[in-house]
């Protein structure tokens, strides 16, 4: 889960430039809250209506159903932060085989969501241990893919 993009209008809501020092485009960050809890943070992305946060973290994020979820994307300003949007989103079960959903807010931006079912980063999520003839799953983390494959303590590895 990260965000894809956004697309921010050239002025603000009023008709105002985003900046008044340096470019004319906002400095935008994307902030991603569970439950009221902050899940993660894009870096801020300066000068541009069209953020894609390259260097976003990338992560899998377990969202239990009936989540609250809360999207706020800023411009970044040296001396206070300007909300650019603002958006509370119901589940997104039902778009992680989508891969993304997309939302317009009420400053006339609208933003995009990857939301994908979980990705191995490293391994497959389960330890084994060594018999005499034979491997046995000792350990397995649930939300893994092994996990989610169904493989389970005690289990034979047969080849």
């Amino acid at each position: 889960m990260g965000f894809k993009q956004a697309r921010i209008p050239t002025t603000t809501r009023d008709g105002r430039k985003w900046d008044k020092l340096g470019g004319s485009a906002p400095d935008p960050y994307a902030i991603l809250f569970l439950n009221d809890k902050e899940l993660f943070r894009t870096p801020v992305q300066s000068n541009t209506v069209s953020p894609t946060w390259p260097n976003q973290k990338k992560a899998n994020y377990r969202i239990p159903s009936g989540a609250r979820l809360r999207v706020e994307v800023w411009d970044s300003n040296p001396v206070n932060n300007h909300p650019i949007c603002v958006k509370k989103l119901m589940s997104l079960k039902e778009d992680a085989y989508q891969g993304e959903v997309s939302f317009d807010c009420d400053s006339g931006a609208q933003v995009t969501l990857r939301v994908e079912p979980a990705h191995a980063k490293i391994g497959l999520g389960f330890y084994y241990e060594l018999r005499t003839e034979d491997i046995f799953i000792s350990r397995v983390i649930p939300e893994s893919p092994a996990g989610r494959a169904g493989i389970a303590k005690g289990d034979q590895v047969l080849e």
